[in-house]
């Protein structure tokens, strides 16, 4: 079984974490990375005396040209949320030695929001096919781990707005099932009481806890916008983390 390349940033506190990387655990240490020069020189000739070679970076980004597959970050606690986005982005696993947020409500992050729109004039064929093609483009660019959409319910009063909206769920879950990306769905008075503390909460209410949630200028318009990201926020808290939910550990993907 090949072992997995691991690379330590940090030789104070990483030096743990750098002994421990051996086969017993199925892992090789390849690689460290540090700033401090001298300290690097020190812990490259302190492995080399056990006669492991392992190489050395002063320059993160080097670091991860060199052939890892994991980097464990054991650096400032205030470096590890920017470093492990380059990792990540250089298609890498991470661990962190602590949490990479000062507070909760760091680890969430507004990337994009808006409305993918169909032409009404058109035929509901025609309609179905732009809604598709649109989701799609979204999952295409952002690359989301999971896609959350509110659960379908209807009234009595109103029974063609929910057949609507079921031809709509199913291209948005279509395009959803054909990039592989995961589908959960939320009822309405959850999400409100998950955004608000209120299940009751209406559309101001909705979009003004969303509008703090993420920093906003403003609330977020129109107010279907603020209903999708308050669908999100609503998956991110339950959830404690998108990342916890993966079906695999690939190291590009990123969000919700």
């Amino acid at each position: 079984m090949r072992k997995i390349r691991v690379g330590v940033v940090g030789v104070g506190r990483g030096m743990s974490f750098a002994q421990g990387a051996g086969e017993a655990v199925g892992m090789q240490l390849v690689a460290l990375c540090d700033q401090r020069e001298d300290a690097l020189a020190r812990a490259a000739g302190a492995f080399a005396g056990a006669g492991r070679n392992v190489a050395t970076y002063a320059d993160y980004r080097r670091f991860l040209e060199h052939d890892l597959d994991a980097v464990v970050l054991a650096n400032y606690f205030h470096q590890h949320a920017p470093l492990a986005i380059e990792a990540l982005q250089a298609g890498k696993h991470v661990m962190s030695e602590t949490a990479a947020c000062f507070t909760l409500a760091e680890g969430a992050a507004l990337v994009e929001a808006g409305v993918v729109r169909a032409d009404a004039r058109k035929p509901m064929a025609v309609r179905l096919g732009e809604i598709h093609d649109g989701v799609r483009g979204v999952i295409e660019e952002f690359r989301p781990d999971v896609m959350v959409v509110e659960q379908l319910f209807s009234t009595y009063s109103h029974p063609r707005t929910a057949i609507l909206m079921g031809h709509a769920r199913g291209v948005i879950f279509l395009a959803a099932a054909q990039a592989g990306v995961a589908v959960e769905s939320y009822a309405p008075n959850r999400i409100k009481q998950a955004v608000t503390n209120s299940g009751h909460a209406d559309k101001r209410q909705v979009q003004r806890a969303v509008q703090q949630a993420f920093h906003l200028a403003k609330p977020p318009q129109p107010p279907d916008v603020a209903d999708a990201l308050a669908i999100a926020l609503c998956h991110w808290r339950t959830s404690g983390s998108v990342a916890a939910r993966r079906k695999t550990p690939s190291g590009g993907r990123r969000g919700t």
